[in-house]
């Protein structure tokens, strides 16, 4: 396999993984909103994410790129941390952020999957990265410009996600840690 199929191969995989989260995550944050402004921006990307994870699946297959299985369970791995453990000490605006950086993710690799169609002269697979680079910015954009809400609403964004037992420690076993790490910072010495 040559080098820039290698490399088609892994942005590509990459943008699976990428888009499997933002259709599981925003759906989840959307859910969590529930009927608030938050919700709808989230419901849209991944809409948007699952419209595009059909579309990758065909112009991959088109390119014979073969996307593993193992890529799909590092990511179904990953997705299945944040929803156990990651997200146990998370407030409302802190868990739509994190997905905001999930979002973000696949910006990066469309944009050089676009060079990378560019480079091969695949027209076909460059336009269908524009497409998603218009509309996904679109989204993102929406989605960011409800973090006002939870400045206008500082008691829900600072609610915790989970309310069981287990979330309650982690986040009494995180705010040690913090003030641990405040008093230690304190206690450094100035640098000039």
């Amino acid at each position: 396999m040559t080098p820039d199929v290698r490399l088609l191969r892994s942005v590509v995989a990459e943008l699976f993984q990428s888009e499997r989260s933002a259709s599981r995550h925003p759906a989840i944050e959307a859910e969590r909103a529930g009927d608030t402004p938050p919700a709808l921006p989230m419901q849209l990307v991944a809409a948007h994410a699952i419209r595009a994870l059909s579309e990758l699946q065909v112009l991959s297959d088109a390119r014979q790129l073969n996307v593993g299985a193992g890529t799909r369970a590092v990511g179904r791995g990953l997705s299945a941390f944040r929803n156990q453990f990651a997200d146990l000490g998370m407030r409302r605006e802190q868990s739509y952020r994190m997905t905001l950086v999930g979002i973000r993710h696949g910006i990066d690799a469309v944009r050089l999957l676009r060079e990378i169609a560019l480079e091969r002269a695949d027209t076909e697979l460059a336009s269908w990265t524009d497409l998603w680079l218009e509309e996904r910015l679109q989204l993102i954009a929406r989605a960011e410009g409800q973090l006002n809400w939870f400045a206008r609403f500082p008691e829900e964004a600072l609610a915790p996600i989970r309310q069981s037992i287990v979330a309650r420690g982690a986040r009494s076993l995180m705010g040690i840690f913090g003030k641990a790490d405040r008093a230690v910072s304190r206690a450094q010495p100035k640098r000039a």
